[in-house]
């Protein structure tokens, strides 16, 4: 009896060790090469669950080293875990300061979370190795969206004469299209198509490149196409809206805008740009509802300040407009339109402010941008002060430079107004300072 119970210890301290030993012994300098090549390949065809496989026990056993470290990290950026992989690149950057293969590594996390700036500087430490088709293209990309298309096609333009891939000849053509050059940008986009790389970005922009040639048919044909395959397709509805309003068709592209299910996503694009059509409609309680949906939802522009004020003044709601105005002035002081507004405002009798500040506001303004709807304003501010000879001789002179036969027809009302003392009043200074004109931003 104590020779079995002897016997089964013996076992079970063997089965301990062998437990404890035996992925050690597995785990030899040949084995792991051999699990980081398979993890490679893996890796190289997309396959993540695979590679993550191969890897794992060489991340629990800590082996591998730095070729472990980095393959662990393109899993993560494979399967769009970037944080985590950026937190790992780091720290392994930090570690090993010399292996310009992690730097490569964190400008691609970069260019994937859209810190395209901060990628391009990573890919600027790590240039002498880039070299493979995927690592110019990533740096290709930092370039273009950090505001360098002339950069992105240097590095590109060698690889256009040899590569078969489909994404550079689109990244190419993004590059030419925010050059405006519209028609080479079409040829590289449909050799990208030609190439089998059928990417919904592409088509929108083939969509756009025909807007901006003048082949609106097609661009509209385009956009209705992706429409139809799928209703809530924000890009192909800004599109499309966009082929509408180069129409001058804004009634029936503010109806795309608003249609369903795109609109129930309140992208503040669509919102922007349903608002600028409902001011070319006359709809001013819609511009007012969608441009202060965008003002409170998206860091402040002059434009949409611009033209939310006046969507206001449309409506006869000068004491908001006045006050949305000041507010304009304080978040945007180099810009002339918020001057120019509020003094707009004061001439035209609706400002609550004096006559000091609206004659400042006016000076500000014609300081900023010398025009002839500057002086027409200052010359309305003079008049209502009470200058009535400073605001004639302004106007007089702003004369001789009428061309059409309505700033004509309305410059010879405002001399009338002057002659007879009278200040003018805001139907007539919208006409004589063609406050429309807002709304070709």
């Amino acid at each position: 009896m104590f020779i079995i119970f002897a016997l089964l210890l013996l076992g079970l301290v063997l089965y301990l060790s062998l437990q404890h030993w035996l992925p050690q012994l597995l785990l030899s300098p040949h084995s792991i090469q051999t699990q980081l090549k398979k993890c490679s390949a893996h890796l190289s065809l997309h396959e993540w669950e695979e590679a993550k496989k191969e890897l794992l026990p060489l991340l629990k056993k800590e082996k591998g080293g730095k070729e472990t470290l980095l393959l662990h990290i393109q899993i993560l950026r494979g399967t769009n875990h970037l944080e985590e992989a950026l937190k790992e690149v780091s720290a392994a950057s930090k570690k090993y300061p010399e292996e310009l293969l992690f730097r490569l590594e964190e400008g691609k996390i970069l260019v994937g979370l859209k810190r395209f700036q901060e990628a391009l500087e990573t890919f600027n430490v790590c240039a002498p190795i880039l070299r493979t088709e995927t690592d110019l293209i990533f740096y290709a990309s930092a370039h273009l969206h950090s505001g360098h298309p002339h950069e992105t096609l240097a590095i590109l333009d060698p690889l256009l004469k040899i590569t078969q891939n489909g994404e550079i000849y689109s990244l190419a053509a993004d590059a030419l299209a925010e050059k405006n050059l519209w028609q080479e940008a079409l040829v590289l986009y449909k050799n990208a198509l030609a190439l089998g790389y059928q990417k919904h970005h592409i088509w929108i922009q083939i969509g756009h490149a025909q807007r901006y040639l003048g082949k609106r048919e097609e661009a509209e044909k385009i956009f209705r196409t992706l429409l139809d395959k799928d209703s809530s397709d924000i890009e192909a509805t800004l599109g499309l809206g966009a082929t509408l309003q180069d129409r001058g068709s804004f009634h029936r592209a503010l109806l795309t805008y608003q249609s369903v299910p795109a609109w129930n996503s309140q992208d503040t694009r669509l919102l922007k740009q349903a608002a600028l059509c409902a001011l070319h409609t006359k709809k001013y309680h819609f511009a007012e509802k969608y441009f202060k949906q965008v003002v409170e939802t998206t860091p402040p522009t002059a434009e949409v300040y611009t033209l939310y004020g006046y969507s206001l003044e449309c409506q006869e709601k000068w004491g908001e407009a006045e006050a949305h105005y000041l507010k304009m002035i304080h978040l945007f002081p180099q810009f002339p339109q918020g001057y120019l507004s509020l003094a707009w405002l004061y001439g035209a009798g609706v400002a609550s402010f004096s006559s000091e500040q609206g004659l400042y506001f006016a000076h500000c303004s014609l300081k900023l941008k010398n025009s002839i709807t500057a002086w027409e304003v200052l010359s309305a501010c003079e008049a209502r002060k009470g200058n009535f000879k400073k605001a004639y001789q302004i106007q007089e002179s702003l004369s001789l430079s009428d061309e059409d036969r309505e700033s004509r027809f309305f410059r010879q009302e405002a001399l009338r107004s002057l002659r007879k003392n009278i200040p003018f009043d805001p139907l007539l200074l919208k006409h004589c300072s063609k406050r429309e004109s807002l709304l070709e931003f």
